[in-house]
C-alpha cells in the first residue's frame, strides 16, 4: 500500500497520524527513506501503470512521490511553530526551500562530493553520510568532509559500535574492537568537534540561503562563473560566503586544488596565504582537510561542548585571515552579531548569546 500524498486528505491524515504520536513527543526531524524508485532497492516500488487517487499515474508519482512526502509532515512542524532538519531520498528543483537534505545508499567518496557540488545548481542540499569504511584513513577522509557538509551524519544502524571501534562489520557485531580504536577514537572526535565550532559561520550561511537563495553549499563556477577552467571541477566546493573545501581520498598519494582567482587565498588551518589563480598539490600525508579562506576574512569559531546548547559553545574565538577587511554578519534570535577588523583591534556589537572572548589573527 501506497500513501496517495498528491491528495491533500492522504497528507493531512499521514501528518496528523505523525504529528500526534512523534512530534508531540519531542521527535525534531525524520528520514525519509525509499521514495526514490532507485533500481539499487531491488524494485520494490509501486508500477508506471499505477493510478492513484489523485489522479495521477504511476510516472508521474515517481516523480512527485518524495516532494509530497515532504510536505505532508514538514505541515506539522509549520503548525507547531516548530524547526526540523532532516533527510529525503528524492527531491526536486522547487523543493530548495523544503528542510531536508538529499542523500542516497550508493557510498563511494569522490561521488558523494561531486553530488554536494552539484546539487547546489538547484539549491539544493547534498548528505555525504559516514557508513562504510575501507580503512582507517578512509573513515578519517569522509568523516572530514561530512562534518564540511549541509548535515553531518554518521549512519551506524547496521553495527553493535561505532566504526571508529570496529571498521569490519561481523567482527564489530561480535564485540571484537580494534587493537588502536581509542586513538581512531580521539581522532574521530576531534574531527566531529570541528562541527560544533563551524555551527555560528554555517548559521550565517544558512540565514543567506534563505533570504536570497544562494546554496551554502555550492560549485566554484557558480561564485565566479567568468572563469571556464572552474566549470569542469567536481571535486571542490565553497561553503557560505569566503570557505572552500578540498576533499582529500583515500588511497591517493595527493591531490591538485585550484584556487580561483579575484582574491587570494588562506590555509585555514596554518594561515599560509596563497595566490588567486594558481593551482596547488596537496600530499596525502596532509593531516586536515584541506580548507581555505579568502583573504581578509573573519571567520567565528565556536568552543566546543557536549552538546549543541552548552555554554562553552556560545564562546567564539574571531580568526581574522590577512587584514581582517571582510566583517562577519549573524542574526540570532532578533540580534545580529557583527565581528569587524580594523588596524589591528578587533570588535564585535549585538549578541547576547555568542560571546567573542578570543581574537586571532593568523597573519
Amino acid at each position: 500500500m501506497v500513501p496517495d500524498f498528491q491528495g491533500a486528505q492522504a497528507r493531512e491524515r499521514f501528518g496528523d497520524f505523525h504529528g500526534r504520536t512523534l512530534i508531540d513527543m519531542g521527535i525534531s526531524g525524520f528520514k525519509l527513506d525509499e521514495c526514490d524508485n532507485s533500481d539499487y532497492t531491488g524494485g520494490w516500488s509501486f508500477p508506471e501503470l499505477s493510478r492513484f487517487p489523485s489522479g495521477v499515474d504511476g510516472e508521474q508519482m515517481h516523480s512527485l512521490f518524495g516532494l509530497r512526502y515532504q510536505a505532508a509532515l514538514w505541515e506539522q512542524f509549520r503548525q507547531r511553530r516548530q524547526p526540523t532538519y532532516g533527510l529525503v531520498r528524492s527531491n526536486g528543483t522547487l523543493a530548495a526551500p523544503y528542510p531536508f537534505v538529499l542523500y542516497s545508499d550508493l557510498y563511494d567518496h569522490r561521488q558523494f562530493i561531486r553530488a554536494l557540488a552539484n546539487s547546489g545548481f538547484s539549491g539544493l542540499l547534498w548528505c555525504p553520510e559516514v557508513r562504510d569504511a575501507v580503512s582507517v584513513e578512509d573513515l578519517i577522509r569522509r568523516l572530514q568532509s561530512v562534518v564540511f557538509s549541509p548535515l553531518a551524519m554518521v549512519n551506524g544502524w547496521y553495527i553493535q559500535s561505532p566504526p571508529w571501534k570496529q571498521l569490519n562489520r561481523k567482527l564489530n557485531n561480535a564485540g571484537q574492537l580494534m587493537n588502536n580504536w581509542q586513538q581512531v577514537e580521539a581522532r574521530c572526535r576531534e574531527i566531529i568537534g570541528w562541527r560544533m565550532q563551524l555551527v555560528p559561520y554555517l548559521t550565517a550561511a544558512f540565514q543567506q540561503y534563505a533570504s536570497d537563495g544562494t546554496p551554502p553549499f555550492r560549485a566554484l563556477v557558480l561564485d565566479t562563473p567568468a572563469d571556464s577552467s572552474l566549470s569542469a571541477i567536481d571535486d571542490q566546493y565553497v561553503v557560505g560566503d569566503r570557505m572552500m573545501v578540498a576533499p582529500l581520498f583515500a588511497g591517493e598519494a595527493n591531490r591538485d586544488i585550484v584556487l580561483p582567482s579575484g582574491t587570494d587565498w588562506h590555509d585555514f588551518w596554518t594561515g599560509a596565504r596563497l595566490t588567486g589563480g594558481s593551482k596547488i598539490t596537496v600530499p596525502a600525508s596532509t593531516e586536515n582537510i584541506p580548507v581555505y579562506v579568502k583573504t581578509g576574512s573573519i571567520i567565528p569559531w565556536a568552543d566546543i561542548g557536549l552538546y549543541a546548547e552548552a555554554p562553552e559553545t556560545r564562546r567564539l574565538t574571531a580568526r581574522v585571515y590577512g587584514d581582517g577587511s571582510l566583517p562577519f554578519e549573524m542574526g540570532l534570535n532578533g540580534e545580529a552579531l557583527r565581528l569587524t577588523w580594523r588596524a589591528g583591534h578587533g570588535s564585535s556589537t549585538g549578541s547576547n548569546n555568542y560571546k567573542v572572548y578570543k581574537w586571532q589573527q593568523i597573519e
